[in-house]
């Protein structure tokens, strides 16, 4: 029996068109570097402004689609089946996007590297599906 479930936002929840390699064009251009993979990472070594910069666009790109977005049915209808349950949304998606496509308060996971390399997660509110 399901105690739990955690979701990815996008690619199973929602298919949100973001053009991945335009975006990964102008982070090249503000990073001064051709390899920005893995994203997370390589923003996370970024002085602080350059970093912030970064996120602006990755948000601006992901805002730019945001009314394009899609629901995935069968990604929808397993988190409908765990309804009463408790959930966690796993998503790279910026603060803006994902508060653009919530609805009700959940804790959502964002998960980034350090400079290290390691995984770390940072606890945010959601207001998920």
């Amino acid at each position: 029996m399901t105690q739990a479930a955690i979701f990815d936002l996008d690619g199973t929840l929602i298919d949100l068109p973001v053009d991945w390699e335009a975006l990964f064009d102008k982070l090249r251009q503000i990073m001064h570097t051709q390899n920005v993979r893995p994203l997370t990472l390589t923003i996370s070594s970024l002085d602080a402004q350059t970093r912030k910069l970064a996120f602006a666009v990755w948000d601006e790109a992901e805002l730019a689609v945001a009314p394009k977005f899609k629901l995935i049915d069968e990604g929808m209808k397993v988190y409908h089946e765990n309804a009463n349950k408790p959930k966690i949304l796993i998503t790279m998606q910026g603060k803006k996007s994902r508060q653009r496509h919530s609805r009700s308060d959940e804790d959502t996971v964002r998960w980034r590297h350090n400079k290290r390399g390691l995984i770390k997660q940072r606890k945010t509110t959601c207001h998920g599906y």
